[in-house]
């Protein structure tokens, strides 16, 4: 049985129950995902009961770009890799 790239799983449907009472009272939380998935993104979601949002892109490159779009007035952006699969011995 082959390892398969989890990547390949995307696009992503990523749930969290919080956004359902989160976003109608900070729709500005609810205006990141949107422009996040809008941007690109294969998935997004808030990150435990907020106010964070994360996304998941397939390449760096794009991520990059979307977050140098959003770094502007107080929205804080991180990018990280994630590499997939299992290390070599």
């Amino acid at each position: 049985m082959g390892t398969k790239n989890p990547s390949s799983l995307l696009p992503l449907t990523l749930l969290n129950d919080f956004e359902d009472a989160v976003f109608p009272a900070f729709p500005e939380i609810r205006q990141a995902k949107e422009t996040l998935l809008a941007a690109g993104a294969a998935g997004a979601a808030m990150s435990g009961s907020g106010a964070s949002v994360f996304a998941l892109f397939r390449q760096r490159e794009q991520a990059l770009e979307v977050a140098g779009t959003l770094t502007r007035g107080q929205t804080r952006t991180y990018v990280q890799d994630c590499n997939w699969g299992v290390a070599k011995r």
